[in-house]
């Protein structure tokens, strides 16, 4: 539970989650106003991307947002969801597969069968999808591929990556010896990592 205050008179709730705020004024007086969580001031410009506090102006609706992000004007989760069976235009399901591009289970099948992804094709972008080889040696193997991925997410701000754990399925490898090579990925923010991966990494 939450207090936020609001510039209008009697204005100080407990905010659950999601609730609808009862003094209209509030939001359609002051759709850009700043807000302060307990006592700590979140002007418009900022409480967006810290991803505390969000005005819903026109569903006349508060919610804390600590565990999403905002990007391109939409507010996404802050890690990769666990399962992901659709996305948005610009979003892309990034995958572990096999550098021959036999995707025939896990992550790969999804991306084969929901996210565009193509048999026989086992590097890169291929519809919402793309792949990054886990299958063919050890972490050093897939190092340069991650390091094509990242320099790929960078070049492509228009859109949004979510990682799922590559390599921690049917390849083998356990989160603390995929997630570092994802470290430069933490800092860009069209790319989604698994909570797994950014707890090793911070």
């Amino acid at each position: 539970m939450y207090a936020v205050r609001l510039p209008c008179p009697g204005s100080l709730y407990p905010v659950p989650k999601w609730t609808s705020c009862q003094h209209k004024e509030c939001i359609q007086g002051h759709p850009s106003t700043g807000l302060a969580l307990d006592g700590i001031g979140i002007d418009d410009n900022h409480h967006s991307s810290l991803d505390e506090l969000r005005i819903f102006s026109k569903k006349r609706y508060i919610c804390f947002m600590a565990n999403e992000r905002l990007y391109s004007g939409i507010q996404r989760p802050q890690y990769t969801p666990e399962h992901i069976d659709s996305l948005k235009e610009d979003e892309v399901f990034v995958f572990g597969s096999h550098l021959a591009g036999i995707h025939g289970g896990g992550a790969a099948y999804a991306a084969l069968r929901l996210f565009g992804a193509v048999m026989g094709c086992g590097v890169g972008l291929r519809g919402q999808s793309y792949a990054i080889p886990t299958m063919q040696g050890g972490v050093e193997t897939i190092k340069p591929y991650v390091d094509d991925f990242i320099a790929f997410a960078k070049e492509h701000p228009e859109l949004f990556f979510y990682v799922t754990r590559i390599g921690c399925g049917i390849a083998g490898f356990r989160d603390k010896e995929i997630a570092p090579l994802f470290k430069e990925a933490l800092e860009l923010e069209n790319v989604c990592l698994p909570e797994t991966f950014a707890k090793v990494l911070k």
